[in-house]
């Protein structure tokens, strides 16, 4: 800024810090968030000073334009058609800053939106025409690159190769009903499907979108304590599928309960979170891992105001709710995650975090999470941006300058 305006902010009431702009890590922020970080900062008493001095600005250039042109200001004052020519200027240049102004601000979500929509577009269009070939190197390949199955012995899994058989459905077709116990276990060659659960009122509502790679029928032996699951596809569907009795002897029995339910219910299930959306498979594993389930009782508090945070929460089934005093201020459901700023600022939770329903939570201890993410930079800017998102601000204000300074 220029001295008259340094000497300006001198008189605003809160003086703005450095950390305030040109962070080491800017927040993408969207229009919503760009107001109210502008509301938050301004000042009356500034504005009102940096606005005269504007004028006063605009007037010691105009007499000086004028006066070089020979022209007398004064004398312009009293001619309406002078006036009429610069108020229809300044009305097109505030017009043309605007509208610079609000496509700056809209190009980078709406680029990302539409290259978003393009590339689900084109995975959509792949899915319905894929015909890949469902034996032989297919089955082979899929049992020594499958993140569950790589783990086994390898006559293990070349019995396993053996036994898989083709399996093919179409579109919007029910493969596993809530009321049964699968026959066989499927691996997704191509194809996209969704798991739906049964609530105890017998309402039915998503919990998994399944993709190639996934498996679809070993949900119930993975976590039998729920089985109420239903399993229909989205698109036509291209697998290959193993006898459910196999499936427990030879892997189930192998690997244990935890280690199917880590990668048949957690791994697809946080891929569907913001937090998780973007990660690479083998940090995705990897958190699976640290995260701890835990269970909440109805009514119970998971995160107290005002009490340090255990860790990062993301709600794995069961409804919970956001409140300050008693005013809800948020409402969570499956997927959902918190606690994530606080666990990286070090700071007590600004709010309760309440169970709705019964409902369980992954949580990452603050310590692992902080080591996870030491271990995974792409991870850390991931996580980084979705808090500064969720903040309107960037999490972590470093100066560019001050830190080239240091």
């Amino acid at each position: 800024p220029s001295p008259a305006g340094q000497l300006l902010r001198l008189c605003r009431r809160r003086p703005r810090r450095d950390t305030d702009h040109a962070p080491l890590f800017p927040a993408p922020l969207g229009l919503r968030a760009r107001w109210r970080r502008a509301r938050s900062d301004f000042d009356l008493r500034f504005a009102m000073l940096e606005f005269a001095w504007s004028i006063l600005w605009a007037l010691m250039v105009g007499a000086t334009v004028l006066h070089l042109q020979h022209l007398s200001l004064v004398g312009n004052f009293g001619d309406p058609t002078y006036w009429t020519k610069a108020v229809l200027s300044l009305a097109a240049v505030l017009g043309a800053t605007a509208a610079v102004w609000v496509g700056y601000s809209v190009r980078r979500p709406l680029r990302k939106a539409l290259g978003d929509a393009w590339a689900r577009g084109q995975l959509g269009v792949r899915r319905w025409r894929a015909r890949p070939p469902l034996a032989g190197e297919t089955a082979v390949e899929l049992v020594r690159r499958h993140p569950l199955l790589q783990h086994l012995d390898p006559a293990i899994q070349d019995e396993i190769a053996g036994r898989l058989r083709p399996f093919e459905a179409g579109a919007w077709r029910t493969i596993v009903r809530h009321d049964e116990n699968p026959a066989e276990v499927g691996f997704i060659v191509s194809g996209a499907a969704r798991v739906y659960r049964r609530s105890k009122s017998g309402r039915r509502f998503r919990f998994l979108d399944l993709v190639e790679g996934d498996v679809f029928g070993a949900h119930q032996l993975a976590d039998p304590d729920n089985p109420n699951l239903e399993v229909r596809t989205r698109t036509p569907v291209r697998a290959l599928v193993l006898a459910a009795e196999d499936f427990e002897r030879l892997v189930v029995a192998r690997l244990g309960a935890a280690a199917v339910c880590n990668v048949v219910h957690k791994q697809a299930f946080l891929r569907q979170s913001a937090l998780c959306a973007r990660w690479r498979p083998a940090a995705l594993i990897r958190f699976v891992e640290l995260a701890d389930t835990l269970p909440y009782a109805a009514g119970s508090k998971i995160i107290t105001s005002g009490e340090a945070v255990r860790g990062v929460h993301i709600l794995y089934r069961g409804r919970a709710r956001a409140l300050r005093g008693c005013k809800q201020v948020g409402r969570l459901a499956q997927g959902d995650f918190f606690g994530e700023i606080s666990t990286l600022q070090g700071s007590a939770a600004t709010a309760d975090v309440e169970a709705r329903d019964d409902c369980q939570c992954l949580v990452v201890d603050r310590t692992e999470f902080i080591r996870f993410m030491v271990r995974n930079h792409n991870v850390a800017l991931q996580v980084e941006q979705v808090c500064s998102d969720r903040l309107g601000r960037s999490i972590f204000p470093l100066d560019f300058r001050r830190l080239g300074e240091n």
